[in-house]
């Protein structure tokens, strides 16, 4: 049994320009039950993502998709990381894998491989880059 069974909030985006003027974004409704966040923007489903109750507040934990967007998270205790492949994927329309990052610790980081790999939607790599604990090797 999650620590709080049911936690709702509303978030609200936005961002202040040079002038110190807020322009509104958007609104996401977010539901926390059993440790699952579901998004909901404009009344439309938007994703989910694990949560866990730790340290007196929510934390991103697992795997966060953005349905809409095609892109998929993964947290550990609200840090974008994975050990065993890419911790952000994103996808093109059609299926494929437009672009992987692979992070430890929220740091672009993959030793003796790319961390950074873009494809076309034909499945061509047309771009890599290689980092090590957040900065970037070579080219």
């Amino acid at each position: 049994m999650a620590e709080y069974e049911f936690e709702e909030f509303i978030a609200i985006y936005g961002k202040f320009d040079k002038y110190d003027e807020w322009h509104f974004s958007h609104v996401t409704h977010v539901c926390v039950d059993e440790n699952v966040a579901t998004l909901y923007r404009q009344n439309r489903y938007y994703g989910t993502l694990n949560m866990v109750f730790h340290e007196g507040k929510w934390k991103k934990h697992g795997i966060y998709t953005l349905s809409c967007l095609r892109t998929d998270y993964y947290f550990e205790y609200d840090v974008l990381h994975r050990e065993d492949g890419p911790a952000y994927i994103s996808r093109h329309e059609n299926g494929q894998i437009w672009l992987e990052v692979w992070y430890n610790n929220d740091r672009r980081h993959r030793l003796n491989a790319p961390a950074v790999q873009r494809w076309d939607n034909q499945g061509n790599l047309i771009e890599e880059y290689y980092y090590v604990d957040g900065v970037r090797i070579g080219n």
